[in-house]
């Protein structure tokens, strides 16, 4: 099991990050989920789609179970009324998962409500257009401010901080993207909330990573009560040959920015 002690009155966030594939998880793996998951599994038409899901939905529970002290089996994870999952037995946690193509996250503390987005950079996606329609107008500025090369980049800069806000809140963005406003200069993450959220920002802390196979990762964390100290993150390449069949080497990741 895994010691989820705090480090030096710090609640540590542990994420996990993991390279899936596109095979059937082994038959221990498949017995970790629960009569839901497997009910969910069976709509998916096609069978990659299918394995990929039930590989995901037994690598959440395999990490939540360390943390947590007990068997995959033994989780009992509920939906919010905003649809957010949330660990309500043995012991309340703070989790959140994401993944694009074959990389997987999984963010998991004690500290406070967490979100986490994973994207893999798209060139031919319409940054511009979208971050017209959807961004605070400051961002839209300072994106046609950048030279074009730089403008994707950070554009997922962006994406990925605004998706793992309104994942740890709860509400998604259907909130509105433009209510959460970032402002990203050299090594520091500043963001500032529209008042109708209702957040403050000094309880947030946000952190991002950059792969070089072409990925984006931000993390976002509510602190309960200021002054903010920043909670320690703990990156852990995941290996579950119970889960994937096989060793699978997953993207490397480097901190490009935090606050």
């Amino acid at each position: 099991m895994i010691n989820t002690e705090k480090t030096n009155g710090l609640q540590p966030v542990t994420l996990y990050l993991l390279a899936l594939s596109e095979q059937l998880p082994a038959e221990e793996a498949l017995g970790w989920l629960s009569a839901s998951e497997r009910h969910q599994a069976e709509n998916f038409s096609r069978e990659a789609s299918r394995n990929r899901y039930l590989q995901v939905r037994a690598a959440v529970r395999y990490c939540l179970a360390q943390h947590a002290g007990c068997t995959p089996q033994q989780l009992v994870i509920e939906r919010s009324e905003a649809g957010k999952p949330q660990l309500v037995a043995p012991r309340p946690l703070f989790f959140s998962i994401s993944h694009s193509d074959d990389q997987l996250a999984i963010a998991i503390t004690t500290a406070g409500d967490i979100g986490i987005d994973l994207e893999r950079i798209a060139a031919r996606r319409p940054c511009a257009a979208i971050a017209e329609r959807y961004f605070h107008p400051h961002e839209t500025d300072k994106l046609q401010q950048l030279p074009a090369a730089e403008q994707t980049p950070f554009f997922f800069d962006l994406w990925t901080l605004k998706e793992a806000f309104f994942k740890a809140i709860g509400t998604g963005i259907s909130s509105g993207l433009d209510k959460a406003r970032f402002t990203l200069t050299g090594e520091s993450i500043t963001a500032t909330f529209d008042p109708s959220l209702h957040e403050t920002e000094t309880h947030w802390q946000f952190q991002q990573w950059s792969s070089g196979a072409g990925y984006k990762m931000a993390l976002a964390l509510r602190h309960p009560l200021p002054p903010l100290v920043k909670q320690p993150v703990q990156l852990q390449w995941l290996q579950l040959p119970v889960v994937t069949g096989q060793q699978i080497q997953a993207a490397t990741f480097s901190e490009s920015a935090a606050t």
